[in-house]
């Protein structure tokens, strides 16, 4: 029985945003100068708008291209039971701490039921 339950964790852990929070530690390194330049706009005009209502569990991505580096973002409202509204400045505001990592990041803040990722890699959009 505590095999079960230790590979429940292992597994849970896994596919958890949660566990994977804060910067990477490896991968590409992005144009963080550039992607912050072109963050206002990634959050208030590109579509899909990273800004607006979430409805429950909606995830929204936005590739920016850089040429030869691109960034991948992505938001998730990570209540089941409800909209949120994400403003164009709490957009830009976490997006841009992933941004500041070297290899990007990723992290959820519970307690706003918020989960953010800034992925850069290579290859354009």
């Amino acid at each position: 029985m505590k095999f079960f339950h230790t590979s429940a964790v292992i597994i849970l852990a896994f596919f958890n945003p949660a566990v994977h929070a804060g910067c990477y530690t490896g991968g590409e390194v992005g144009d963080s100068a550039n992607a912050m330049s072109r963050l206002r706009t990634t959050c208030q005009i590109a579509a899909p708008h990273m800004a607006g209502t979430y409805g429950p569990g909606e995830v929204r991505q936005y590739c920016l291209d850089q040429g030869s580096v691109r960034y991948n973002f992505e938001i998730q409202n990570l209540k089941r039971d409800g909209s949120q509204w994400m403003d164009p400045n709490g957009c830009y505001d976490f997006l841009a701490r992933e941004i500041g990592c070297t290899y990007g990041g990723e992290r959820t803040y519970p307690e706003l039921q918020w989960y953010f990722k800034a992925d850069p890699n290579r290859g354009s959009c």
